[in-house]
């Protein structure tokens, strides 16, 4: 009932849906007047700006010129400060790699695409672990919904980006469509918000389910093999499988999967390359001219240019009859000379071991994804178009990365310093 349900809705839906196109990860959006890049996260149910007031405190008057996202502040005709927004009760929003980012909630008028909406309510950062190390923040939309628990305990209804646009009339449905045309040096393509993949006859439909551990959809798979690609030969754990939830996320450009399965990867590696030709130990990076793949003193495996389209394919079973496969082949997208990094981790950035399986940016070369979260189902289809995925040099990945933040002032150091940041008063330029 769930899929006729799903493809009954997409054939009669009359609603205009969105199109905002997406270029390095971000899609632009206008909050008061004030034109703003923002990161697609379909891995967060979470959504705000970053607050130009507590920037330029910790980075100077006029810093806010060199974020990629830019900063909102408010309008003079309903003006805030960050003292006010301290004052509310914040909300945070917590990362796989340890770093956290609080917020303040605050009613702006949102412009997309031609439509506005006033009275919408998104959060301004006024906090970010990462921010004093130097690493860039950035405005996010959250386009996942929260656990059914947090809805309840927090009551955060109000906050979600996509029944906002619901409530307001800019969409029909809360759905939204990922078609990417480039991967390697950031996601670019198209978001569609209010409209499912417009081609349903091709797609294949998998009941949409709410997870324990993040606010992340996912599919639930009931088994996850591996396949090699000059055999065929197909691998699974020797132990029985339970349940696996697996969520698709635009905000990662690396695949994480769970320990087991990771063995399973390098099983089917070492069997499609020669036992003699693999090397995971620790000291493998010492003998790779005698190697075709190995993992690296960063966790990931390295291989060869030569071997990429032999890395094998992993199969995710949906139920009794519906499966998909995921070519690893399409996740090596950098290389430094004739070696290439898979990015594909059993590790959360902070070096944990990850019992989550996240299928990141690189899922979308050989998948248009369409979510509708009212119909509880997922769609995955061919990409109408081949999507740009050249493999790029390190160097050239090395620039594509966000730049660091900038400081606009001679830093004061001490307690004099510590304070001036603290009460996040203007600082000497």
């Amino acid at each position: 009932m769930i899929l006729q349900s799903a493809l009954s809705w997409s054939l009669v839906s009359t609603s205009t849906p969105l199109s905002l196109p997406i270029k390095n990860n971000y899609v632009e959006l206008t909050f008061d007047d004030q034109p703003l890049n923002l990161l697609v996260d379909s891995g967060s149910s979470q959504s705000y700006l970053v607050y130009g007031g507590w920037y330029e405190s910790v980075y100077g008057r006029g810093s806010c010129k060199y974020l990629i996202s830019g900063c909102y502040f408010c309008p003079p005709t309903d003006p805030c400060d960050l003292v006010t927004l301290l004052g509310r009760v914040q909300r945070r929003a917590s990362y796989g790699d340890g770093h956290t980012i609080d917020y303040a909630m605050r009613n702006v008028t949102l412009k997309v695409a031609e439509r506005e909406t006033s009275n919408f309510q998104i959060g301004l950062m006024v906090g970010n672990s990462r921010v004093e190390r130097g690493v860039q923040p950035y405005g996010l939309i959250g386009l996942s919904l929260p656990r059914s628990v947090w809805k309840e305990i927090l009551n955060i209804e109000e906050s979600l980006f996509l029944e906002q646009l619901v409530r307001a009339g800019l969409i029909h449905r809360t759905v939204f469509s990922v078609h990417a045309s480039e991967v390697a040096r950031g996601m670019s393509g198209q978001l569609v918000l209010g409209d499912f993949l417009t081609d349903v006859g091709n797609a294949t439909l998998i009941p949409l389910a709410e997870a324990n551990w993040t606010d992340a959809f996912v599919v639930v798979a009931s088994s996850v093999r591996m396949r090699t690609v000059s055999s065929g030969e197909v691998m699974e754990s020797s132990s029985e499988q339970q349940a696996i939830d697996v969520a698709i996320d635009t905000g990662s450009c690396v695949t994480t999967v769970p320990k087991e399965v990771f063995r399973l990867i390098l099983q089917a590696i070492e069997t499609e390359l020669g036992w003699e030709r693999t090397g995971w130990a620790s000291g493998a990076v010492r003998v790779r001219q005698k190697l075709d793949a190995y993992i690296g003193w960063d966790g990931y495996i390295w291989v060869r240019r030569s071997v990429i389209e032999r890395l094998p394919v992993i199969v995710i079973q949906v139920g009794a009859e519906s499966s998909f496969d995921v070519h690893l082949s399409k996740h090596v997208y950098v290389c430094r000379e004739q070696w290439c990094k898979l990015f594909v981790s059993d590790r959360l950035l902070a070096g944990r071991v990850s019992g989550s399986f996240v299928l990141g940016r690189p899922f979308f070369v050989e998948y248009d994804v369409s979510v509708d979260f009212d119909g509880k189902v997922v769609g995955l289809a061919t990409p109408g178009k081949p999507v740009l995925s050249d493999i790029i040099s390190w160097e050239m990945w090395r620039k594509s990365r966000p730049p660091r933040c900038k400081r606009t002032f001679k830093r004061r150091s001490g307690i004099a310093g510590l304070w001036q940041r603290c009460l996040g008063m203007p600082l000497d330029d």
